[in-house]
């Protein structure tokens, strides 16, 4: 019963990524009537950050979800859809843990090793692309919606994976990709083409519902995985 309800949920998400890509052929500017490829070699390594973990829960919403435990989740979905579509990955994390060395002790030291560790991973992974996955927050409720920031020349990228979450999941969003801000420690320390994906905000109680949610998270994998990989 479970592989039966595994093998259904793949392939309703793999119907999913297909409806998605039509949507990226209808994107382009290209007016040819040739043939679209759109599943190509992959280029990469797609290395997926489920941020925060361990000791750092992240961004805690106002009923006390933690932004690590979402950032896993939807981090797995996309290992899933990626890999059942050939493609390679490396997870940074895949329980909630952090990945510290052993020697640090102090909650501070444990997050600046953390954020070393994966910096490093991504360093000596051939090819790498980073996409690393978190939640946003803000003083004020009313702010929702998936914000994508970019790194190392992942802005067309980002730009289409923004275009494609209002199409898909946000019609009506205006949002547009924006380089990652300079105080970001991890991407600022490394040389692969990153993507900083905001999935939502946790201080808005319509995105706190739709983060939760798993076929929600399994379309946003979708989305994801087709502006990843659609060219």
């Amino acid at each position: 019963m479970l592989q039966s309800k595994s093998k259904r949920i793949i392939f309703i998400s793999a119907l999913m990524v297909l409806f998605v890509t039509i949507l990226i052929a209808a994107l382009r500017d290209d007016t040819s009537t040739a043939p679209v490829s759109v599943w190509r070699t992959a280029d990469y390594v797609f290395v997926l950050d489920a941020g925060h973990g361990g000791v750092d829960s992240g961004a805690i919403s106002p009923t006390g979800l933690h932004e690590s435990h979402i950032n896993l989740q939807i981090a797995l979905r996309l290992e899933g859809l990626l890999n059942f579509y050939g493609y390679e990955t490396i997870m940074t994390r895949r329980t909630d843990i952090s990945i510290h060395d052993d020697d640090a002790r102090t909650i501070r030291a444990k997050k600046r090793s953390d954020l070393h560790n994966r910096a490093e991973l991504v360093n000596n992974t051939p090819n790498a692309l980073l996409v690393s996955i978190h939640q946003n927050t803000f003083g004020q409720r009313q702010y929702r919606g998936l914000q994508v920031f970019y790194a190392n020349g992942a802005n067309s990228m980002a730009d289409r994976l923004q275009t494609l979450v209002g199409q898909t999941l946000a019609p009506g969003s205006t949002r547009l990709s924006k380089p990652v801000p300079r105080s970001i420690y991890l991407f600022g320390a490394i040389d692969a083409p990153s993507l900083l994906v905001e999935c939502g905000f946790l201080t808005n109680p319509q995105d706190e519902q739709l983060l939760v949610d798993e076929d929600y998270q399994r379309k946003l994998a979708a989305v994801i995985l087709a502006a990843l990989v659609g060219g």
